[in-house]
């Protein structure tokens, strides 16, 4: 199990992706889920992020736009960022 998968947070928001009636009322916003519950949301990323920082500085979060496209994540290599040796 990846650490992603085992976070209570991510699982919240995977579970309530799963509810039709949730993601039409949340698609396209930003959540977050702070404890495995969510906790605010927002059209604005940034807005966001900052009240959720100021909020919950201490907390474990989970932040994402709501979206059940399948992500695909760039991760580079040593070569591309020029740290080849």
């Amino acid at each position: 199990m990846t650490e992603l998968n085992s976070d209570k947070n991510y699982l919240a928001y995977q579970g309530l992706l799963k509810s039709d009636e949730w993601y039409n009322e949340y698609k396209g916003k930003f959540v977050a889920f702070v404890d495995g519950n969510l906790v605010d949301h927002d059209t604005n990323k940034d807005t966001l992020l900052n009240r959720i920082r100021e909020t919950y500085k201490n907390s474990p979060r989970f932040f994402k736009e709501v979206s059940r496209e399948k992500e695909i994540f760039y991760i580079p290599t040593l070569l591309e960022v020029g740290l080849e040796g």
